[in-house]
């Protein structure tokens, strides 16, 4: 499965500037992540559901994923939506060390969401 970096815009993809900052202060959770993102081309949406990515619950207008991957001592969440082409598209990420998502991170993927959902017509 590709996968694309939502760009906002001012050209700017706020999942890549993140990824910058976890790699600048703990340069393990930074190559973890990209070796774990490197992984999602090998597969399918039906071979990583409920391994890698899972659909988020409640109201869910956006059919808002979570692709979910272990650090070294966190939890890195990224929130995607997969277009029609089977493309793979990165959100907004969120790194945890506790479970729990936060409704602020859920609300900004969503919005980052109904942007991209008008530029590409993602299922």
């Amino acid at each position: 499965m590709e996968y694309n970096f939502w760009v906002n815009q001012q050209g700017r993809s706020p999942v890549l500037e993140d990824l910058k900052v976890v790699s600048s202060a703990d340069a393990n959770s930074g190559k973890a992540y990209w070796l774990q993102l490197s992984k999602v081309r090998k597969y399918s949406y039906p071979q990583m559901a409920g391994k890698l990515i899972k659909k988020l619950k409640g109201e869910n207008p956006y059919k808002i994923f979570e692709l979910r991957f272990s650090l070294p001592r966190k939890i890195a969440r990224t929130f995607c939506v997969i277009g029609r082409d089977s493309t793979l598209w990165l959100l907004h990420l969120v790194i945890k060390k506790k479970d729990g998502t936060k409704h602020s991170d859920i609300r900004v993927a969503e919005e980052r969401a109904g942007i991209l959902e008008r530029a590409i017509h993602y299922l």
